[in-house]
């Protein structure tokens, strides 16, 4: 398993346009992303946020996607 290689969520969402467009309307309500993406959806750019707007996705940091809330899985 350590050999095969990483595959970034984002790819497989531009794989899944469904899924895709699904995240992109939930970020607008999505309690913990909606103010990042409002302000970074207009093209704004905040060095203060580690987050950043690529192709419409909202990704956190080295480029990890941002789940919104309601798509998580909750792990127990």
């Amino acid at each position: 398993m350590l050999s095969k290689p990483i595959i970034n969520a984002s790819t497989i969402l531009k794989h899944n346009l469904v899924m895709h467009r699904s995240y992109i309307e939930q970020y607008a309500q999505d309690i913990d992303f909606k103010d990042e993406y409002a302000t970074l959806s207009h093209g704004n750019q905040v060095e203060e946020l580690d987050y950043y707007v690529k192709d419409q996705l909202l990704l956190y940091h080295l480029g990890n996607l941002c789940i919104p809330k309601i798509e998580r899985v909750n792990i127990i």
